[in-house]
C-alpha cells in the first residue's frame, strides 16, 4: 500500500486535483507562506509547500483505497504500528526533503530548464489555480508562487536523478531476464482458512489428488496434450488453481517447479512434479518468451537503477540525516494542521465548493512497482 513513490522522480506529484479536494488544511494564506515547517540541507520548508505534497498524495491514495484509508493501521519505518495517516505524513517530509536535495545538486551541477520546460510548468501552474476557489486560496494559502517553486524544484531533482542512473551506466543482460511460459495444471494438496493460512489436506485427500494427477498425465501422454486440453482437464477435475503462469530464473519460483518447467523443451510436457502446493503437470509453452523477457528486462534494469539510486541517495545524506530528527526538527504543531481525515466541517466545505466550482480536473497515475508472482 505504500508504494505510492515512483520509480522515477518524474511524475511524482499530481498537481492537477479538483478543486474540491483543496480545503481544511490551513489556516490563512499568511500564516501557511510565512509559517517554516522544518529547515533541511540549509532549505526552509513552508507550511503550505507541504500542503500541497500532502493533498498531491491524499488525492491518488483516495482514489486507490477511498477515504477511510487513513485510519488503516500498518507498520512504520521501524516496524512499529501506526496508522497510514500517520505513516503518510512521515513519508510526505522524506518526499520533501530528497526534492529539496537533489534540486539543489541540479544547480550545483548547473542542470538548467529549458524553455519548453519552463511553458509547461507555468501552464501546470495556471491550471491547477483556475481549479480553486477564492475561498479555497484564502484558506489554504497556495499562490502560484509556492507551486511554480515546487515545479520548478521536482523537475530539477527529476534531471538530478536521471543524471546520476545515467552514468552509473547500468546494464541487463537478456538472459538474465529469460521468462518461461508454462502451463501449470495443479492438483493442489491444500487449502486455505478463513485466516489465509494454508491447510494441507490430510493423507487420504492427497493420495485422492495424486490419483487425479496420474489420470490425467496418462491421458496427456496418450494425446490430449494442448493447453486446450490441459485447462479442460482442470475444469474437469476441479483442479481450480490451474493456470498459464510465466516465470524467470530468479529465486522467486517454487524450485520444483522452476528446476522441471526449464528443463523442458517447447511443446513437452513433464512427468508429474510434487511441492508444497501439490502435484503439477506442466507443459512448456515458450521457453523464451520474448515480450515477457523484454518486459522483465524493464522491470530488472529500474530495479538496478533504484538500488544505485537509493545507495548513492544515502550517501549524499548521510550527514544530514545523523542530525536529523523528525519529532524536534518539524514543527508539530504546524504540521498537525495538515490532516488527511475528513471532518463534517470540511466534509460539507468540500461538497459547497464542488458545487460552485466551474471545473474539475483528475490526478494522473503514480506508477506502481510489480508485484512478483509464484507458481503454486
Amino acid at each position: 500500500m505504500r508504494k505510492w513513490i515512483s520509480k522515477k522522480l518524474a511524475g511524482v506529484l499530481c498537481l492537477c486535483m479538483a478543486g474540491a479536494l483543496l480545503v481544511g488544511c490551513g489556516s490563512g494564506a499568511k500564516s501557511n507562506s510565512e509559517t517554516v515547517l522544518f529547515k533541511y540541507d540549509g532549505q526552509n520548508v513552508y507550511l503550505d509547500e507541504a500542503w500541497v505534497y500532502a493533498k498531491t498524495i491524499q488525492s491518488q491514495y483516495e482514489a486507490w483505497y477511498g477515504s477511510s484509508v487513513w485510519d488503516y493501521e500498518v507498520n512504520d519505518e521501524n516496524g512499529e504500528k501506526a496508522t497510514m495517516e500517520e505513516v503518510t505524513k512521515k513519508d510526505v517530509i522524506s518526499q520533501i526533503k530528497m526534492v529539496k536535495v537533489l534540486s539543489k545538486k541540479a544547480k550545483e551541477a548547473k542542470l538548467t530548464l529549458s524553455d519548453e520546460e519552463q511553458e509547461q510548468i507555468n501552464t501546470n501552474v495556471k491550471s491547477f489555480m483556475e481549479s480553486i476557489s477564492d475561498a479555497d486560496l484564502k484558506q489554504t494559502g497556495v499562490t502560484e508562487e509556492t507551486l511554480k517553486k515546487i515545479y520548478e524544484e521536482n523537475a530539477l531533482a527529476t534531471k538530478y536523478h536521471e543524471q546520476v542512473i545515467s552514468e552509473a551506466n547500468i546494464t541487463v543482460e537478456d538472459s538474465q531476464a529469460r521468462q518461461y511460459k508454462t502451463y501449470n495444471l495443479l492438483f493442489e494438496t491444500f487449502t486455505t482458512d478463513e485466516n489465509g493460512q494454508e491447510v494441507q489436506y490430510s493423507a487420504k485427500k492427497k493420495a485422492s489428488q495424486k490419483k487425479k494427477a496420474e489420470e490425467a498425465l496418462a491421458r496427456i501422454k496418450a494425446g490430449e496434450n494442448t493447453v486446450k486440453d490441459l485447462k479442460a482437464m482442470a475444469e474437469e477435475y476441479k483442479a481450480d488453481k490451474s493456470s498459464e503462469y510465466t516465470f524467470g530464473d530468479d529465486g522467486s519460483t517454487v524450485q520444483e517447479y522452476a528446476d522441471a518447467a526449464m528443463k523442458l523443451k517447447k511443446g513437452e510436457v513433464s512427468g508429474i512434479v510434487e511441492s508444497q502446493f501439490g502435484y503439477h503437470i506442466i507443459k512448456m509453452i515458450n521457453p523464451n518468451d520474448k515480450e515477457a523477457t523484454k518486459e522483465k528486462k524493464e522491470e530488472l534494469l529500474q530495479e538496478k537503477q533504484n538500488q544505485y539510486f537509493s545507495e548513492q541517495y544515502s550517501k549524499m545524506t548521510e550527514d544530514l540525516e545523523a542530525k536529523w530528527d523528525f519529532d524536534k526538527d518539524v514543527d508539530q504543531k504546524a504540521f498537525a494542521k495538515i490532516t488527511f481525515k475528513q471532518t463534517e466541517e470540511s466534509t460539507t466545505a468540500s461538497e459547497e465548493t464542488t458545487e460552485s466550482s466551474s471545473s474539475t480536473t483528475a490526478s494522473e497515475n503514480v506508477s506502481t512497482e510489480g508485484e512478483a508472482t509464484t507458481a503454486e
